[in-house]
C-alpha cells in the first residue's frame, strides 16, 4: 500500500467517528437552513425591491463566511475555506447583480 492509499483510508475511518457524523449533521442543518432563508424570505424581498431584505442577506452569507472560515482555520482545517469560497460565491451572486430600481 502507498503512503497516499493509507491517508484516504484513515480520513474514511475519521469520517466515520461520531463526532464526524455530529459535524456533518450540523453541517447538513445549517445549509439546508440557509437555503430555506435565501429561497422563502431573501428572493421574494429582493424580488419586491426590498434593499433591506438584500443587504441583509448580503451581510449574513459575509457573516456565515468569515465565522466559518476562521475557525476552520483556527481548527487545523484551512481547505474548508476553498468550498466556503465557492459557496459564498453562489450565494451572493445574484443578490449582488440584482438590478435596483432606485
Amino acid at each position: 500500500m502507498t503512503r497516499r492509499h493509507l491517508r484516504l483510508e484513515a480520513e474514511i475511518e475519521l469520517a466515520e467517528t461520531a463526532e464526524a457524523k455530529l459535524a456533518m449533521a450540523i453541517a447538513g442543518g445549517v445549509f439546508g437552513g440557509l437555503m430555506a432563508v435565501y429561497i422563502f424570505i431573501t428572493a421574494p424581498g429582493v424580488e419586491q425591491g426590498s434593499e433591506l431584505v438584500r443587504k441583509g442577506s448580503i451581510y449574513s452569507f459575509l457573516m456565515w463566511f468569515g465565522i466559518d472560515s476562521s475557525a476552520s482555520v483556527a481548527s487545523g482545517n484551512p481547505q474548508n475555506v476553498i468550498p466556503n469560497i465557492v459557496f459564498l460565491v453562489l450565494y451572493l451572486a445574484p443578490l449582488l447583480l440584482v438590478k435596483r430600481t432606485d
